[in-house]
């Protein structure tokens, strides 16, 4: 919470980013999809914690959770689909770049059967000069612009609390592997424990599967321009600009690393995973 305090005047500069792009289109796109799941899988994991935490005192088999540790899961969950839902915020108008670049192809059969709604607006501006090269390159540098906004607000939030999360479950698996190797672990021990880890790790999904959906939107609007260019009847100026945006968007693809090898992707999970299984062994192998 305090990172959110510090990073107030770059989540400003963002928000502002975001309504510079929502007045150069005329609109402001509806809530997305993507935001909606992010909000329903946030409120289901403060309940799955808070029910871990009170299961003991109505099982009594299990084993006891202090409740005042219950906040820390939760300020963990609001941190982390907080992210989430940042970066919920590009993907409808990554997408509205990527449907005027399809209204400018020349495929008329294409340009009919567009559905503005599935981009995630209500309504939008089909004036013709938004489809234009130069407008679609602005628009999209109007989102560099507010993603490095954003990489500066959270980015070292979420290196903080992915490692500290990364340092929990170590220490839980840690303990688990011991009681384990000791023969001496009661279900309760095992239940609690793995309800924890899977309290830990189960919200780092939020911030990685929407990353990828909007390094997905960059990856169509490369295609879309790749084919623009194909075409061959855009005028030198404006084929100038689409050779220029092409490059753009393979090296300003709105993605980005933790350390320089932590992308934030759906591979992260798995590193994660992977990273956390190595270091057990090496804590197990100093243990014996």
């Amino acid at each position: 919470m305090l990172f959110n305090v510090v990073s107030i005047k770059r989540m400003h500069r963002y928000y502002n980013e975001l309504n510079v792009f929502d007045k150069e289109v005329g609109c402001r796109p509806k809530i997305g999809k993507g935001s909606i799941r992010n909000l329903i899988a946030t409120v289901l994991m403060i309940l799955y914690n808070v029910i871990l935490f009170a299961l003991p005192y109505v099982v009594v088999t299990l084993e006891n959770l202090e409740l005042w540790m219950l906040p820390f899961p939760i300020i963990h969950i609001l941190e982390v689909h907080f992210c989430g839902h940042l970066l919920s915020l590009l993907i409808p108008r990554l997408r509205l770049i990527n449907y005027y670049m399809e209204l400018s192809l020349s495929n008329s059969k294409i340009s009919k059967t567009l559905n503005i709604e599935k981009f995630g607006y209500s309504k939008a501006d089909s004036n013709k000069t938004l489809c234009k090269m130069e407008k679609v390159m602005n628009l999209y540098h109007n989102m560099i612009k507010s993603y490095n906004y954003l990489i500066e607000a959270v980015k070292w939030q979420l290196l903080v609390t992915i490692v500290s999360a990364f340092l929990n479950i170590l220490s839980c698996c840690y303990r688990v592997s011991l009681t384990i190797i000791k023969e001496d672990m009661p279900l309760s021990f095992m239940i609690t424990y793995v309800g924890l880890l899977a309290g830990i790790m189960l919200p780092l999904f939020s911030p990685c599967m929407l990353g990828d959906q909007v390094h997905d939107e960059v990856r169509r609007l490369r295609e879309l321009l790749a084919s623009r260019l194909y075409e061959n009847q855009l005028d030198k100026s404006s084929r100038g600009m689409a050779r220029a945006l092409l490059a753009w968007t393979e090296t300003r693809d709105l993605s980005f690393s933790l350390l320089r090898m932590l992308d934030i992707d759906i591979s992260l999970p798995f590193k994660f995973v992977g990273l956390l299984v190595t270091y057990l062994i090496i804590l197990l192998q100093f243990q014996k």
